[in-house]
Parts: structure tokens; sequence; C-alpha cells
């Protein structure tokens, strides 16, 4: 079966987009083509084509976003008929749309084409939830409004056509179900998975060693952060929470910061002015995590109250997990649909920066009962998180949408 993407991202870039796609499709039995924009200042360069067993990734130079172009919709308009006119020569069998907005106003003029043709669509967040600010912008809040009106008022044209949609998460598919009036029964969850064998404790012992002797951790209880660096996962509270914990408890404690984003200045910043409580790493290669994982001793996401991180699951708070690490994380409707308090992970209150102070501070001395959460949380991934298990269910998805549209 031929199936076409319009995807965001394909390596060398990274995130989790990346990490699902390649995990879901390489190797699945399938020829996937995917069709990614490269924002570029020349934008009449000749798309370069790559194949990587099955995947053919076609790389579509668009034009970069400048100024009040971002908030255009014929900016977008123009960089998805640049890969939809990519596109226009293939004949797959089904067709497979992804947001953000470029390449869901390109599968959506693709379908208007071909409107035979099975039409799958994966919400990798959903549009109208989109925000690049969070709680305590006022002056941002009115842009951002507008924003994500815009972003939905696409997606639910996308959802208006689309035979199949996918989420990631129980409460996105409920969001999408709430937003769009989208029919639930159409809609399918295929969780994010885990490399069981690769995020494996037992294989990274050395390497946990060294990096701990390295950085003068030994005697520490690591705490771990790594991803985007924003509002939606709560960097703010984190920074706020270190820099309130108790003398008596930072001395046993080390919060550990890796990643990029708004609020890399601010981590950057505060782990120069508390170097004995905070460090920051800048931003970690995807093949460096699971030494990382293995030289810390908790992994945190602090996300707030806050509309985006509600409804996603990040692949590296089940990365931890499979790592056996202790999951510290805040009761978002997401990381709640796996963690579970005192079995499998700690949770505490989301927007509650107290009850983050006081888990952090509960953390400073590992017990017996702590560390079997580690186990449990390795056990969860085990039974419910697999690659292998999520592209059973696309396969089967594929089989069955395709038959359907051709009775």
């Amino acid at each position: 079966m031929n199936v076409l993407h319009f995807v965001n991202a394909y390596f060398p870039s990274t995130g989790g987009t990346v990490t699902r796609v390649h995990n879901l499709f390489f190797e699945d039995g399938h020829e996937h083509t995917l069709i990614v924009p490269v924002p570029t200042d020349d934008d009449h360069q000749t798309p370069t084509v790559d194949r990587l067993s099955n995947l053919e990734v076609v790389r579509v130079p668009v034009a970069q976003p400048r100024g009040v172009n971002r908030f255009r919709p014929r900016y977008y308009r123009k960089q998805a008929d640049r890969l939809v006119l990519e596109a226009s020569s293939r004949k797959p069998d089904v067709l497979y749309g992804h947001n953000p907005l470029t390449c869901a106003l390109a599968s959506l003029a693709f379908h208007r084409r071909r409107p035979s043709m099975p039409f799958i669509y994966e919400a990798h967040g959903i549009m109208r939830d989109y925000s690049n600010v969070g709680p305590g912008h006022p002056l941002s809040a009115l842009r951002d409004g507008l924003t994500r009106r815009l972003l939905g008022h696409y997606e639910k044209r996308v959802f208006a056509s689309v035979d199949i949609a996918i989420a990631q998460t129980t409460a996105a598919r409920n969001r999408i179900v709430e937003l769009y009036n989208f029919k639930k029964n159409h809609t399918r969850v295929i969780h994010n998975g885990v490399d069981a064998d690769r995020f494996n404790p037992v294989r990274w012992t050395a390497e946990r060693h060294e990096i701990r002797t390295r950085r003068g951790w030994q005697n520490q209880t690591v705490i771990f952060y790594a991803g985007y660096l924003d509002e939606v996962n709560g960097i703010a509270a984190l920074l706020d929470a270190t820099r309130r914990l108790p003398q008596s408890v930072a001395e046993n404690l080390k919060v550990v910061i890796a990643g990029k984003g708004p609020r890399a200045g601010d981590v950057r910043n505060a782990a120069a002015q508390n170097p004995d409580r905070l460090e920051f790493l800048e931003s970690l290669p995807h093949d460096a995590m699971a030494a990382h994982y293995a030289a810390s001793d908790v992994f945190v996401i602090p996300r707030p109250p806050f509309r985006p991180a509600e409804t996603l699951l990040p692949m590296k708070l089940l990365e931890a997990m499979a790592m056996e690490k202790i999951v510290l994380v805040s009761d978002v409707g997401g990381m709640t649909d796996v963690v579970t308090d005192q079995q499998n992970g700690i949770v505490f209150r989301k927007g509650d920066t107290v009850a983050l102070l006081e888990a952090l501070s509960h953390c400073a001395n590992m017990t017996a009962s702590m560390q079997r959460l580690g186990k449990t949380a390795r056990e969860t991934v085990l039974s419910r998180f697999s690659w292998q298990a999520s592209r059973a269910e696309l396969n089967a998805l594929f089989e069955a949408v395709v038959l359907e549209k051709s009775q």
C-alpha cells in the first residue's frame, strides 16, 4: 500500500513528531512518501529526495515566515500549494495528513483534488489550542486568542473532510470531538511508544556512573527535565520551586534542565545565580537521552493548567518511565492517562507551586518504596506503550479505511 504524508518535519530535524513518524512507518510493510516543508530564504530551489528503506522523503523549500506573514493565512496557503504541486504526480492509496497549518492545508487541498481517496488526519496537538504564550501574559493574550481562532477555523475544515482522525491521547480525542463536532467512532487513539530495548536501565549502568562522576552528582538526588522550555511544560514553575527549596533540602538535590525554547534564557540565568541547585545542559541530542535518564533519579514535567498541556503525552515521559525513573508530573489529562499517583509515579496538583515544592522536597531522600515506583513505571510502558502495538493498529486501520472507501 502506498501512503502519502504531508508532515512538518523529518530527520535530521528532531522532536516528538519526527520520532513518532519514523517509528510508526519505518519498515512497516507499506511504502510511504513524506512531503516535508523546509523553510528557506530561497523557495525556488529544487526539492531534494532521499530514501530510507520504505520511506521516500521529499524536502520542499518553502518561504521562510517573516514579520506579519506569520499571521497571514495567504502565506500558509502559498506554502501548502508548493507542497501539493510536488505531490501532484503521486498516486497513493491513502492520504495521511498531519498538522500544523501548512501541512493541514496541503492535505485538505490534495484531498479536494481526489475526494474518493481515503483521508486519515493526525493531530499532533490541536491547532485550536495552540499557543506561544501561557498564563500571565495579558498583552499577548489577545494576539494568542486570535491566532487560535484562525487555526481552529482551518482545522475544522480539515476535520469535516477526513474519514478517520488520529489522536495520541484519550484527552486529545475527547477534545477533537468537543471542538469540531467530530464523530467519536471515527477517531482512533494511537499512542506513542518506546524502544524498550534501547531505553533499558541495565544497558546504561556504566554511563550513569560516568556522567554522575564527571558532573559531581554522586551524592545528590538528580531531578531531571529535558524538552521544550516554555510555559506549556511549566518551566517557570520549576525554576520558582527550585529557588524556594529549603537549604537543608537543596543540599541533597540537583535540578538539571536540558532543552531549548523561549524560556532557555531564564533557565540559563537561574543556573548562573544558583549553581549549587540548578544546572543547565542546553539541548541534548536524542542519542544522549538514555544515558542522561540513567544518570538521573527523578524525571519531572510540571505542566500547568493550560489547555495545550491537557491533551499531550510527552514521549520523554514514556522514555523516562522505561528507564525506571521515578516520574514526577502534574495532574494534566495527557499525563494522568499514564501516571497514577504512588503506583507508577508521583502526581501533584497542576498550577500549585507549593505542591511542586513539596514533591521535590519529598524526592530529596530516595526510599525503597519510591524506587519501586520506577520499576512499576517500566512495567506500565512494556504493557501499554510499544511502537509495535501502535504500528499494528495503524496497519489494521489502513486496510479498514481502504476497504470501506472501495465499497
